[in-house]
């Protein structure tokens, strides 16, 4: 059950799991299905914010982008909003971080670090500031802003908890690895390497072969 903005939404949580069923199964013309019931339902934030949602997994399905600048002002508009981010805040910036200006990202990524509530208490909302800072830091290496990059390591180092956090730790170690071999230092290579052979390790076969192919990519 998610709770926000004072009231519960279970709603919301159910919506996400559909979102990613369909997404993983490329199913095109379901999420086209669950875009219309929303459609149905009577105008809202969180209708127009849902409906977002679902354009940005249709885009990725479909392989072109649905989403219209508008509807990333009005999502950002939303966020910048907000006083105190939840579970609700994060999954929206979650989901749509990769259809957002980088610099506008980055702005986010600040806001989240500084107004996400109990994310240290509630193991699922730090993960996701975790997951989410460490997809703008992995953004601010590809635009090579190292001193931003610096920044949301420093905020990610602060968050990762070895015990629990044990995925989260092997991502974090790659993407270190990535920024110190973006700014010249061949040992980064190194720790990219030992972080897939960890992968391996814990025949975890999705994150392994999407990172190799990033590690391919840019080492050659």
């Amino acid at each position: 059950m998610v709770i926000y903005r004072g009231y519960r939404n279970d709603s919301f949580e159910e919506l996400l799991k559909k979102l990613h069923t369909l997404s993983l199964t490329k199913d095109a013309e379901g999420l086209r299905y669950l875009f219309n019931e929303v459609e149905e339902l009577p105008n809202s934030t969180t209708k127009k914010i849902e409906k977002i949602l679902i354009l940005s997994c249709l885009s990725s399905v479909e392989s072109e982008n649905l989403i219209t600048q508008s509807d990333l002002r009005f999502v950002t508009d939303y966020l910048f909003g907000i006083e105190s981010w939840g579970y609700y805040e994060l999954s929206i910036l979650g989901n749509l971080a990769q259809y957002i200006n980088g610099e506008t990202l980055v702005s986010l990524g600040r806001e989240v670090l500084r107004k996400t509530d109990y994310y240290y208490e509630v193991v699922r909302n730090r993960k996701l500031v975790i997951q989410l800072s460490i997809n703008i830091m992995i953004r601010c290496i590809e635009s090579e802003w190292f001193t931003k990059a610096a920044f949301f390591e420093r905020h990610i180092d602060s968050l990762v908890n070895v015990e629990s956090d044990m995925y989260e730790k092997v991502i974090f170690s790659y993407v270190q690895g990535y920024l110190k071999f973006a700014m010249g230092d061949s040992g980064g290579k190194q720790i990219m390497q030992e972080s897939l052979e960890i992968f391996k390790l814990l025949k975890n076969t999705r994150l392994y072969k999407n990172y190799l192919e990033h590690f391919k990519s840019i080492v050659g």
